[in-house]
């Protein structure tokens, strides 16, 4: 198994990267990944969850910045694994957008759909990836054994742990749910791999404010600090509304299950080829 390696001065890299040294910010994709197993250690996924910061879409004026955290969850269903009713159990606790169901036979597709991204500007070119995560060694393991080797994706231009960055800020390590605590981070219903990915971001960001705002004077390095910080304590979406129609619409979903199943598989579409 390939040793994966992080950077030791992640502080001055992200320094770089978000252009606080006067110097043109990265462009780049960040993207926060995060696994839940099965089993701990095995390579069987039961969720995965990604969420992203797109550095094109940072502005100087904030109130002009369309920067927010752009967040997927997938829910990896099979019949050993609860499937489809634990799809339902757990959308219900995801914060930031609408749950997808995946079969296992399409995870490792999946998640090289979420580490190649299309440069719309550039055509035929992939983004370049900045990948986030928290324990993101492990994650990176279980990827290994599923076949995906992280240093052979192209796109893939750099790596943080958030552990690491919160030792280099703060001179601790700790969980990420420690970690949320001490950032006062806002954080419900963890171990939804699509919270965690989005509560990691907002860490970093966090970690990137307080790490690098008694070092920076230059005021618009200040003013994208200070963004960061915003978006990290923003708070989490009321899911209620969303919630009681998902409840209503339980029976619905008894004789969508296997549409799901389907639709996942490709055998069927609604989407009509004129």
């Amino acid at each position: 198994m390939s040793k994966i390696y992080f950077p030791q001065n992640g502080l001055e890299q992200l320094q770089s990267i978000f252009g606080l040294q006067n110097s043109p910010i990265w462009d780049a994709v960040i993207v926060s990944f995060d696994l839940e197993l099965l089993k701990p250690g095995a390579p069987d996924i039961s969720q995965m969850g990604v969420s992203i910061l797109d550095t094109r879409c940072l502005s100087l004026d904030i109130s002009k910045s369309t920067g927010s955290l752009l967040t997927r969850h997938f829910v990896i269903g099979g019949q050993k694994r609860g499937g489809q009713k634990r799809f339902r159990r757990e959308r219900m606790k995801f914060y930031f957008g609408t749950s997808e169901y995946r079969t296992d036979d399409r995870v490792n597709e999946v998640i090289l759909k979420q580490l190649y991204i299309q440069d719309e500007i550039k055509g035929q070119e992939y983004r370049k990836i900045i990948l986030v995560g928290h324990g993101l060694r492990s994650d990176l393991a279980v990827l290994q054994k599923r076949g995906i080797f992280i240093q052979e994706i192209p796109t893939i231009i750099a790596k943080f742990d958030t552990t690491y960055i919160a030792t280099e800020v703060l001179g601790i390590k700790s969980s990420l749910y420690h970690l949320l605590k001490i950032l006062d981070c806002p954080h419900e219903n963890m171990h939804i791999a699509g919270n965690d990915a989005n509560y990691t971001l907002r860490a970093l960001l966090l970690l990137t404010y307080y790490g690098l705002r008694p070092l920076v004077s230059c005021l618009d390095a200040i003013k994208y600090l200070k963004y960061f910080k915003y978006l990290g304590l923003e708070r989490l979406p009321d899911i209620t509304e969303r919630n009681a129609m998902i409840r209503a619409s339980k029976p619905v979903w008894r004789r969508e299950d296997f549409t799901l199943i389907a639709l996942d598989s490709g055998s069927i579409s609604f989407l009509v080829d004129t």
